[in-house]
């Protein structure tokens, strides 16, 4: 005669240790057998860390102006860039005129390159000066071994721009060491 398994009674729960009697997981455990707890700090934890990255993602290097660049360029339009490789461009607006020199709206200039980042069809914001031959240039910032800066169209940089040009600083004179005296602030402008 074959024996019958003998019945087993109904895990029950302990009040004192949270365990179901006859198991060996607490009550509130998931059918893994992570507490559910753990489960939900671990997925918050999950969660803020996509959030940041996210938000990390959206701020990072935004663009700043050089204001010293700003302040020094005769004009700062911006342009679409037609041939890289001459440096030629379409200007599309004018950003700042300070001595009634900018080209008109759909006028081409030509811009020297000075580096291989731009491309075709590209909307640029270009700070300029006029050359001794009296071709445009991209104004030097007062850096040394800086490479000339443009930057790319943006609506709240064009606004920073139009901020910069407003500002009033006294001349950059890199002549002056300030640096063993700690002074890295701008030198003082004496006036007659």
């Amino acid at each position: 005669m074959a024996k019958t398994p003998a019945p087993v009674a109904a895990p029950t729960r302990n009040s004192k240790s949270g365990m179901v009697e006859g198991a060996n997981t607490p009550a509130n455990a998931t059918p893994g057998g992570w507490p559910a707890w753990l489960l939900i700090a671990l997925a918050v934890g999950v969660g803020w860390l996509l959030l940041l990255s996210v938000l990390a993602l959206w701020t990072a290097n935004p663009a700043t102006v050089n204001r010293q660049q700003i302040l020094q360029s005769e004009i700062v339009v911006e342009a679409e860039v037609l041939d890289p490789r001459t440096g030629k461009v379409e200007v599309e607006g004018i950003l700042v005129d300070r001595h009634n020199l900018a080209p008109e709206d759909g006028q081409e200039i030509r811009v020297p390159l000075h580096g291989d980042h731009w491309q075709a069809g590209e909307h640029r914001i270009l700070p300029l000066v006029k050359t001794e031959s009296g071709e445009w240039s991209v104004t030097p910032t007062p850096l040394p071994k800086t490479p000339l800066l443009d930057y790319l169209v943006d609506e709240d940089l064009s606004e920073d721009i139009r901020e910069a040009s407003e500002m009033t600083m006294p001349p950059f004179d890199p002549s002056a060491d300030r640096s063993s005296t700690g002074d890295l602030s701008a030198p003082a402008v004496e006036s007659n």
